[in-house]
């Protein structure tokens, strides 16, 4: 008789009834309080059931301390290059190529590994030499590449490659390999352009052109010549006689990002609106970014997450208050990933509550 109503418990609790409608049912059927408490201690799903109720409670906890890990530590790495060339741009054979490079990585001690090739003008490389560095923040270096004996007078390109976990970025630095001696490279870098021009109808071998907007190139007797451009509006600098029609370059001096950050965040609470004003006055958007996160958490207000100019940047932004419990910004995070971690956080905040 307890077997069977321990069975006829167990069918019911499969069609998702609960303990207590069950417990009713059976005592307005007329069983008594010992029968019906038989019938479920003999029941092995109701045996099961704290158990299974403390194993979901783990696997919860354990997903929500996964997103919170992928919140707070995951991130792209990412990697930048700048290079130009230090020595002359026309080299002859056994010269140095002098290179200063910039490498600007977002995580401390990232190893990367530089690759260096001398790309003719046909697209063939002539030589290549590879290193390894340890890059915190942004590091500033030289290198010097020995110009191959045979390599043929004409145009090249040096291109630099950086790899990295995760991805690789590149670069060219354009030079000219020339014929002649050193004495002959030196007039032509030195003598006046106009004098030379009017005495000489040599055309050069290869087109002569600079990357840098404040270089100057042209085809004197036979070899490119480049001449820096001064003033030049465009280079970050107010030079002499600039002032007047480069407005970029002697804008007013704006103070350094530190003190915006300082000055936004003390009226974050009272005047949001003016310390984004602030933030968005240090222009370039690194600063601008890093100063709005800070206002945004010192003003609770999630909206000011809207004006963060990268992606990644506004998408931290929304998360910083998906972990304090706020998830209005979930739909609006574009990383697909994160998106996810966010929508996982306010299901798990909701089952909790």
């Amino acid at each position: 008789m307890v077997q069977k109503l321990s069975d006829y418990v167990l069918q019911l609790q499969r069609q998702g009834y609960s303990d207590g409608v069950i417990r009713s049912q059976l005592a307005r059927s007329g069983y008594s309080s010992a029968a019906i408490n038989s019938a479920f201690s003999g029941n092995v799903f109701s045996k099961n059931k704290g158990l299974f109720l403390f194993f979901t409670s783990l696997l919860m906890i354990f997903v929500l301390l996964l997103v919170v890990y992928f919140a707070f530590f995951y991130s792209v790495l990412e990697v930048s290059l700048q290079s130009r060339i230090l020595s002359s741009p026309n080299l002859l054979h056994d010269d140095v190529l002098i290179i200063e490079k910039v490498i600007t990585a977002s995580e401390d001690k990232t190893s990367v590994s530089v690759l260096y090739e001398l790309v003719s003008s046909s697209g063939q490389v002539v030589f290549k030499k590879s290193e390894k560095l340890l890059i915190s923040g942004a590091s500033k270096s030289q290198s010097r590449i020995i110009l191959p004996k045979d390599v043929s007078v004409g145009l090249y390109n040096l291109r630099l490659t950086v790899y990295y976990l995760g991805g690789s970025v590149s670069e060219n630095v354009p030079f000219n390999v020339v014929s002649g001696t050193p004495q002959d490279i030196s007039l032509v870098e030195t003598q006046d352009v106009s004098t030379i021009i009017a005495n000489t109808s040599v055309d050069c071998k290869e087109p002569c052109f600079s990357v840098d907007p404040c270089v100057r190139s042209s085809c004197i007797s036979g070899f490119c010549k480049f001449d820096a451009i001064s003033p030049c509006c465009g280079n970050d600098k107010c030079e002499l006689g600039e002032s007047a029609v480069c407005g970029a370059d002697c804008a007013v001096e704006r103070p350094p990002a530190e003190g915006v950050f300082t000055s936004a965040q003390s009226i974050a609470k009272s005047d949001p609106s003016k310390a984004l004003l602030l933030c968005n006055s240090l222009i370039e958007d690194s600063p601008v970014d890093e100063c709005i996160v800070l206002i945004s958490k010192d003003a609770n207000s999630i909206s000011l997450c809207s004006s963060v100019r990268s992606d990644k940047a506004r998408d931290d932004c929304y998360m910083r208050f998906a972990l304090i419990n706020n998830f209005s910004g979930c739909d609006k995070i574009s990383d697909r990933y994160m998106a996810n971690s966010c929508v996982y956080l306010s299901q798990a905040q909701a089952v909790s509550d």
